[in-house]
Parts: structure tokens; sequence; C-alpha cells
């Protein structure tokens, strides 16, 4: 059992917990008001070794967080911070709508990281964005309706 997801001092325990397919990453966003768990601070924690690999600390409450073997996504609610896992180097913030329950869905794929989450408060619209690259060359375009499909041989969209 980890002792930072656990809620015995009455503190404040474990909000959000994300672990990276069936590896030993593990990530906990806190529920309490004191610091150490407080639900604007992000750990990464190595569930086989019991360290913590990274503690990050946002300016407002983290509402979601997202995996895959390249890429750590935290999501705001009105922003969306994209860190490269293995270095965990911010790259790239983007501002979004209102998006109080962290709606997001990023692919497992290493070289595409598709990363799609809501365009605007009205329904039907998503922001799907591609960030492959270690440098994050990124490309994004608004798609209407429920679902999009990417066809990378010919890249259409």
């Amino acid at each position: 059992m980890l002792s930072v997801a656990g809620d015995r001092s009455g503190e404040g325990g474990a909000g959000i917990v994300e672990m990276l397919f069936h590896t030993s990453l593990v990530s906990l966003v806190g529920a309490g008001e004191q610091a150490s768990f407080s639900p604007r601070r992000l750990r990464l924690w190595n569930t086989k070794t019991e360290t913590e690999i990274c503690d990050l600390n946002f300016v407002h409450t983290v509402v979601n967080v997202r995996l895959n073997r390249s890429r750590l996504i935290a999501l705001l609610e009105n922003k969306i911070h994209l860190f490269d896992l293995k270095s965990m180097k911010i790259l790239h913030t983007l501002d979004t709508v209102s998006n109080p329950t962290g709606v997001c869905a990023l692919s497992p794929s290493v070289d595409n990281c598709f990363l799609a989450f809501p365009a605007s408060e009205t329904k039907g619209e998503v922001w799907p964005s591609v960030h492959s690259s270690p440098a994050l060359s990124s490309r994004s375009y608004l798609m209407r309706g429920c679902g999009w499909c990417v066809n990378d041989t010919h890249n259409r969209y």
C-alpha cells in the first residue's frame, strides 16, 4: 500500500489514480486540503520500488490524468499540459473550453499520440490533436460529430 494514497491521518487521500497500462507506473492526484494531498499536486509513483519519480504542482485543480508510453497529460478545467514521460519536460500547454470533469482521450500509440478533448461547450465538437515527435510537431483539426478517423498513410482527416 502506498502511504501517499492513504487517508490514515485525515489529511486527504488520492482523488485521481491513473496507471500506465499494466506497469508499475502510477499517477496520483490528491483529494485533500493539506499540501501533501492537494488536488493541485500530481505525483508519478513507481509501485514496484515504492519511489516517487516526479512531483508536479499546478495553480489550479487537476481534474484528470492520461498516460501512454510517451506522454503524460494533466487536465485542468481550462488547460491541458502535455509532458514527455521520459524526461517529464513540459512540451505544450493548451488553453481549452471549460472542461470540469476532464473529458479527454489519449491514444496508446507512441508514434502518433492522438489526443481528443472537447472543442466547445456545445455537444458534438471535439478537438483531436496529433503530438507525435519528442519535439512536438503538432497538427490540430476541429471535427464535428461523434467520431473521427485518421488514415496516416494518406494524411486524410
